[in-house]
């Protein structure tokens, strides 16, 4: 499997390129003088500023170190009681928030929708673990801040440096019992007024596993076969102060995946393969004054995927094109109140030999804005928030959303928000063919939160829990169905109702160098079709197929001097493989334990891991038919050196 990049992918390396050395040439010599700036702080994006009342899951950045051999999928699947559809190691990987599929989900990278236009998703396996800086999940709807596809929740995923922090260079590899590896590579500099990060990986994954056939009488032991994948990749960040007021950020990432996918249980072989290259590119611009905060940014993002299977004759390329620009601004208003309002359009494109013509588009224009008025030191917090998109030939419902915080005593927190949201068809809902159906009309509906948060301090001792219920109604849900002749096409056919309870509770014990912390998460989702899809429709009532009713996590933490030790436990309800819920998957129980410890030596910093997943040998199968490797290894070892500037 071999790939090449295009000669247009190279031209707009090379213009980008030029472009960023002109932009680090103008800011040196900005630098001729001497005047020492004071720090300009991070200005907070508007997901931190106006998410009041929703829900939000941080990961650590301990978390991100041990798992930076990975790739999302493995970080979220095994840190949270999120449920990863995965269709086995090196495969696709999605993710279903609350009851919603893949499309109900906005994966964002630096504030930008970098889900495919195409397919409305993005697969979460293609994403390095060591591009990443801060990673975190919001759950519920938030369209008024994202727009289209952000019904069940949103996925942050954020490049962010500090400055005037030296020189760091590291390099670290990996080796699975899977036999496969990775090896990858930072470089950082970081000055006064500018910080320059390049990082670059490469992974070639055999994926050899044995497992079970369950297809097959006695269930026998055999050889995953097909399996191997390539991945390498590279991004460049860089950031500028321009003066006190002024600074910039470009963005650039490249990436290019060769996989062979591997035949389910009820295949003897398989031939199929796909290759998927990507390049994403953002800029933006920021000028803080004393009350107002300007925001001016854009990106450019190209997804390309070439399927060919040899056995049933198909091949296949497609390209999504997405263009973001926009422009926001953030005005305090007193102490106690800030407003939001901006301009978003997103033009998006895609190009298959499945399109009449081979290429579609769609033009999206947004006018949102955004009110916070917090009160006696945050201790009551509010806002409210509205949205409109125009898109030709949809009528697109008018967004908005209201939530709060408040805090009624030091250990106790309130939470609650009520948000419309939508979802615009795909482009391949729309113009596939043949089965595209241009006359869909936008998902659209509420989602309803609410909770309570408890932090308790006692002592060399805490204790937080945190307790959710949600509701989400949506209406014109798209499935896609058979029609006439076979062919399959898509119909706002469905109408789903959400509803459901979250824990999460944490207790932590520090005595001197010694923490350790007791985790447990707990997820309850009813997820149900409320409309017929025909006259004996039995799928009505039922819940959704591959939605798990019941799952949690438990997990133990021990964090003692230089060495860090986690050992979690993920239990996966009964999930439906068919809508009238006759055929179901088991549920299965993961263990999965990682270990790290850190040697200082100087400038050097050693660090070394190990992984042991799927801890207790289990056989399970998160997609049916799909297969899952029994109990792996992995261990990993990098070398960090930093150099400290001189004049601090």
């Amino acid at each position: 499997m071999k790939t090449v990049l295009g000669i247009n992918s190279i031209r707009r390396i090379e213009a980008l390129w030029v472009a960023m050395c002109f932009v680090a040439c103008f800011t040196q010599a900005q630098q001729k003088d001497t005047l020492q700036l004071q720090e300009v702080s991070i200005t907070e994006s508007r997901y931190r500023h106006f998410n009041t009342g929703n829900k939000t899951i941080e990961t650590d950045s301990t978390k991100l170190e041990v798992f930076r051999q990975n790739n999302l999928a493995d970080l979220l699947s095994q840190n949270n009681s999120l449920f990863i559809k995965s269709y086995g190691s090196g495969n696709i990987a999605t993710t279903s928030i609350r009851g919603g599929g893949a499309s109900h989900t906005a994966v964002l990278w630096n504030g930008f929708n970098i889900n495919n236009p195409m397919l409305g998703q993005l697969d979460l396996s293609l994403l390095p673990v060591s591009f990443i800086d801060n990673a975190s999940i919001q759950y519920g709807g938030s369209g008024t801040m994202w727009g289209s596809g952000a019904v069940g929740g949103s996925i942050h995923l954020n490049n962010q440096q500090n400055y005037n922090k030296g020189l760091s260079i590291e390099t670290g590899s990996s080796y699975s019992s899977l036999n496969n590896v990775q090896q990858n590579l930072s470089l950082k500099f970081s000055q006064q007024k500018w910080i320059s990060v390049s990082r670059a990986f490469y992974r070639d994954a055999k994926n050899n596993f044995s497992f079970y056939n369950t297809s097959i009488e006695n269930s026998p032991l055999i050889q995953q076969k097909h399996g191997e994948q390539i991945q390498y990749g590279l991004l460049q960040d860089n950031y500028f102060i321009l003066n006190r007021h002024q600074k910039i950020n470009v963005h650039v990432w490249l990436q290019n995946s060769n996989r062979a996918i591997p035949p389910n249980m009820l295949q003897a072989s398989a031939t199929a393969e796909q290759a998927d290259r990507s390049f994403k590119t953002s800029g933006e611009w920021q000028r803080t004054g004393d009350k107002i905060v300007w925001l001016a940014r854009s990106a450019f993002f190209s997804d390309q995927i070439d399927y060919g299977d040899a056995t049933s004759i198909i091949y296949s390329h497609s390209e999504a094109i997405s263009w973001i620009s926009e422009v926001e601004s953030k005005i305090n208003i007193g102490t106690k109140q800030l407003l939001n309002a901006g301009l978003n359009n997103t033009l998006c494109e895609g190009k298959t030999s499945s399109y009449i013509n081979n290429r579609q588009g769609q033009n999206k224009t947004s006018l949102f804005a955004s009110y916070k008025y917090a009160h006696n030191n945050d201790r009551f917090t509010a806002i409210a928030s509205i949205r409109q998109e125009f898109v030709r030939g949809f009528t697109v419902p008018l967004t908005y959303s209201a939530g709060f915080t408040a805090r009624p005593f030091n250990f106790l927190s309130l939470q609650g928000n009520v948000n419309k949201v939508y979802r615009l068809p795909t482009l391949n809902d729309l113009y596939w063919n043949p089965g595209g159906n241009p006359r869909l009309r936008p998902e659209e509906g509420y989602s309803e939160d609410i909770g309570c948060s408890l932090l308790v301090p006692l002592k060399q001792t805490i204790f937080k829990s945190t307790v959710s219920l949600f509701n989400k109604n949506i209406g014109n849900w798209i499935m896609w169905l058979p029609a006439s002749g076979g062919v399959w096409s898509p119909q706002n056919i469905a109408k789903v109702l959400s509803r459901g309870l979250e824990s999460n509770s944490s207790l932590a014990f520090h005595i001197k160098k010694f923490k350790l912390i007791l985790g447990v998460s707990t997820n309850y989702v009813l997820s149900t079709n409320e409309k017929a899809k025909s006259e004996n429709d039995e799928s009505l009532g039922r819940q959704l197929i591959y939605v798990p009713m019941y799952s949690g996590a438990a997990n133990v933490t021990i964090h003692f001097q230089q060495f860090y030790f986690n050992c979690n436990q993920t239990y996966t309800g009964y999930r439906y493989t068919s809508s009238d819920n006759y055929e179901y998957l088991r549920p299965y129980t993961l263990g999965n334990m990682q270990a790290a410890y850190k040697f200082f030596f100087k400038k050097y910093t050693l660090a070394a891991s190990a992984q042991i997943n799927n801890s207790w040998n289990c056989a399970y199968q998160v997609i049916s038919q799909q297969a899952m490797p029994l109990r792996n290894f992995q261990i990993g070892l990098s070398i960090n050196y930093h150099q400290e500037n001189k004049h601090q």
